[in-house]
């Protein structure tokens, strides 16, 4: 004989369930990104390997030939800085974007579609995916991205 169970405490249990994962995945990250910094939580250095975008670049040397750092937190600023890589790059300097934002202001700003997106930053830092399978090209800004 079968028992039954009434809607309202099938959704508690799955609900249940869904918010233990949703745990059991954020205590996992959290692990996995525990790496990254020190006993006072500060970020440790982080070594990213990238391709040589120049076959005769010396190694060791970078092929990036500006580098601006930009901590925007605010999705107007990243877009600005999708901008102004698109500016650098237009003056034939080499251009990399990274961005480190969950909500992906940046990536979208270079016209990539996140939702579209196979890979991002967060398997290069949580599953140690080589940062050269996540790279794009900003459709019409003629630069690099590693999206988030």
């Amino acid at each position: 004989m079968s028992s039954r169970v009434d809607l309202k405490e099938l959704i508690e249990a799955l609900a249940g369930a869904v918010i233990d994962a949703q745990d059991r995945i954020e205590q996992h990250q959290i692990a996995k990104l525990g790496q990254y910094f020190d006993e006072d939580n500060r970020p440790r250095t982080v070594v990213m390997r990238l391709p040589s975008m120049q076959p005769d670049a010396e190694p060791g040397t970078s092929p990036f030939d500006h580098f601006v750092y930009v901590i925007a937190g605010d999705g107007c600023m990243q877009e600005g800085v999708a901008s102004e890589a698109s500016s650098l790059a237009a003056t034939q300097r080499r251009v990399l974007l990274i961005d480190l934002d969950p909500q992906s202001n940046a990536t979208m700003g270079c016209g990539i579609d996140k939702n579209a997106l196979e890979y991002s930053v967060c398997d290069v830092l949580l599953d140690d995916l080589p940062v050269a399978d996540v790279l794009k090209l900003a459709p019409e800004g003629g630069f690099t991205v590693l999206p988030s």
